[in-house]
């Protein structure tokens, strides 16, 4: 992990979302059934407890995989679950949605 990126994620005030669920036998590996990530740094924290989540994690690393092997970006359709939740989430915001969030931080 760069330097930077590294310090960024040590001093940021974490926004965590809900990002990821996992299934199978990474639950035991990762010893979690949630991923949340942050905002603004993507710094990842995983918890034991199950909450819905638009992302199935299996997938996820399978597309990274994937991606890492061939250079083309391409998200598998079993990947995004919940296509409402996860625009929500991380989908483009308004002007209005990034000036609310710039105050929220401030405060």
């Amino acid at each position: 992990m760069k330097i930077a990126k590294r310090a960024r994620q040590v001093f940021c005030r974490h926004n965590y979302v809900l990002f990821a669920n996992i299934y199978g036998d990474l639950i035991n590996d990762l010893n979690a059934r949630t991923i949340y990530i942050c905002k603004k740094c993507g710094k990842r924290k995983f918890e034991k407890d199950y909450k819905e989540a638009p992302v199935n994690y299996n997938k996820f690393l399978q597309d990274c995989a994937t991606y890492k092997k061939t250079g083309d970006l391409n998200i598998s359709s079993d990947t995004i679950r919940d296509t409402k939740q996860y625009k929500e989430l991380f989908g483009p915001k308004t002007l209005e949605d990034v000036w609310d969030h710039r105050l929220n931080d401030k405060r």
